[in-house]
């Protein structure tokens, strides 16, 4: 008994001392004034409305770069008002300006508040071509009186991209972030190569490869979810014969997905360091269905950290920011929405399970050639062992992914563009139970 209150207190004093410090970072950004990156700012809004609102980058991997987010992220960093730092950051606005707004829209229906209403009510830019790329435009041209309150997020990347709006524009930043992903991927591979072996290295590398890694580092948005992804999956990979609170690690990851990440595939952080440590369970000789319970006990405290710093936002949202409304009720709506709790025709079972196909459309084709590549390497000599438990776990690791599809099919079906994403842990689990099943003795 007193084992399990210890170790709730734990739990507890971890977490809010991640939410005290990650308070203090966003509140330390939000000190200077926008003008310092004024200039940035405009650059980089004529930069996203030359390359337009979706585009291409290449297809073989769905790879689409999500310019409506990208514009949000660099309106609400102009946002910020110094005078009131904590007040910004809490409601992470866009298109506010004290010299210009004149109300303030608290998001409360639906899907949140679209451009239309604004579209609508400043009269300055009725009937232009409007969208979150020409809004940045407007917002910075003084035409835009509408300030938007976006609460219900953490928006944790302000304390990194803020600060370096004063010395980078969009396109040098995205540069650097790509500059990161090639250092961090080949370091977590190696990393796997000298803790486990070559064959495990491939899967992950190509898992990561496949699943548009480098590509990621092109959006403001999907970038966070990566870097927390890579730095943890190295640090664990430093420590993984020496950590004992596995759980309190899982827990402080899904707390800082809740903050950084803008929903977009978070389950990523998860399923690659379920994978990599049922892989030591394994090397440890590791009963399956230990491996097994393992996997579910972390996800359940990864998703714990991950809803209760979510959630805690909200309350301290209504606890010290004066509002019409409650954001824990927006929040609730909001989330309610993105599982399909609400109607909402395009949510149908046809529907989800469309996108859910075509999201795995080539993965046959990738794991496929992995697996041929493994062969290779091993001079096609392997041992088919159909009796092989810890299969069992990494299918359990690759269907994260498909749930997570399926629980939120609204955000599924609309953001298809970049929760694709979320199949590098199908691959990865895929594989390591292909790999268990032929390879391992």
């Amino acid at each position: 008994m007193k084992k399990n209150i210890y170790r709730t207190l734990n739990y507890i004093i971890v977490f809010f001392t991640v939410i005290l410090i990650v308070n203090i970072c966003l509140f330390v950004s939000c000190l200077f004034d926008s003008k310092v990156i004024r200039k940035n700012v405009v650059e980089s809004s004529n930069i996203i409305k030359k390359e337009g609102y979706f585009y291409p980058i290449q297809d073989i991997f769905l790879v689409t770069n999500n310019n409506y987010t990208d514009a949000q992220i660099v309106n609400e960093l102009y946002s910020i008002d110094h005078n009131h730092p904590f007040n910004s950051y809490m409601k992470a606005r866009r298109n506010y300006s004290k010299k210009y707004t004149k109300h303030e829209i608290e998001d409360v229906n639906g899907d949140g508040l679209t451009i239309n209403y604004i579209k609508n009510r400043d009269l300055e830019i009725a009937g232009e071509e409007y969208d979150t790329i020409n809004e940045l435009e407007y917002f910075l041209k003084g035409k835009i009186h509408s300030s938007i309150n976006s609460g219900r997020y953490w928006h944790g990347y302000i304390m990194v991209y803020r600060p370096l709006m004063i010395f980078f524009n969009i396109k040098q930043i995205r540069l650097l972030l790509l500059m990161s992903y090639i250092i961090l991927f080949i370091t977590l591979i190696y990393l796997i190569y000298r803790r486990f072996d070559i064959y495990k290295a491939i899967i992950f590398g190509t898992s990561l490869i496949c699943s548009a890694y480098f590509s990621a580092s092109y959006s403001l948005e999907s970038s966070p979810v990566f870097l927390i992804m890579m730095i943890s999956s190295i640090i664990f990979l430093l420590r993984i014969d020496k950590i004992k609170q596995v759980g309190i690690f899982m827990f402080v990851v899904g707390c800082l997905v809740s903050i950084f990440d803008y929903l977009t595939v978070p389950l990523i952080t998860l399923g690659m360091i379920c994978s990599l440590y049922v892989l030591k369970m394994i090397e440890d000789k590791k009963d399956w269905k230990e491996c097994f319970k393992f996997v579910i006990i972390t996800s359940l405290l990864w998703l714990g950290g991950y809803l209760s710093a979510w959630i805690f936002k909200w309350i301290l949202y209504d606890l010290t920011i004066p509002s019409k409304s409650s954001m824990l009720k927006v929040g609730f709506t909001q989330s309610f929405f993105r599982v399909q709790r609400v109607s909402n025709t395009i949510c149908n079972g046809i529907n989800i399970w469309q996108s859910i196909s075509q999201i795995l459309y080539n993965m046959p084709i990738y794991i496929l050639g992995t697996l041929i590549i493994i062969a290779v390497l091993k001079k096609f000599k392997y041992n088919i062992n159909i009796h092989n438990r810890y299969a069992i776990v990494f299918i359990l690791i690759s269907l994260m992914p498909i749930t997570w599809y399926i629980v939120l099919a609204n955000h599924t079906i609309i953001h298809y563009h970049f929760v694709h994403r979320h199949v590098m842990v199908f691959m990865v689990g895929t594989l390591l139970a292909t790999y268990e099943v032929l390879f391992d003795k």
